[in-house]
C-alpha cells in the first residue's frame, strides 16, 4: 500500500524497523502513530523484537512548535 515511506513525514517512525517489515508495520500503525502506539506494537511482539527493530542509532528531534518528533538515522546524516 505505501511506497517510499521516508519521503512522508508521518512515516519516519519506520526508521526503527528493518526494511522487510516496513509495509506490514505501516499498514498496522498507519500515518502518524503516537509514540505509545509504536511502543505498544514492539511490546506486543517482544519475542520478535531483535528481528523487527533496526540496530541503527536513531536520533529524535523534538519540535514543540508543531508538537512532533522527527527521526534521523546514520543514513540521513550521511546523505542528507
Amino acid at each position: 500500500m505505501y511506497t517510499n515511506f521516508f519521503k512522508y513525514p508521518g512515516f519516519k517512525y519506520l526508521k526503527f524497523f528493518k526494511p522487510k517489515y516496513l509495509t506490514e508495520i505501516a499498514n498496522i500503525l498507519k500515518e502518524r502513530p503516537t509514540l505509545k502506539d509504536i511502543i505498544t506494537l514492539v511490546l506486543q511482539n517482544l519475542e520478535q523484537e531483535q528481528e523487527i527493530l533496526t540496530e541503527f542509532k536513531v536520533k529524535a528531534i523534538r519540535n514543540d512548535e508543531i508538537r512532533v518528533f522527527d527521526f534521523e538515522n546514520k543514513t540521513d546524516i550521511e546523505h542528507g
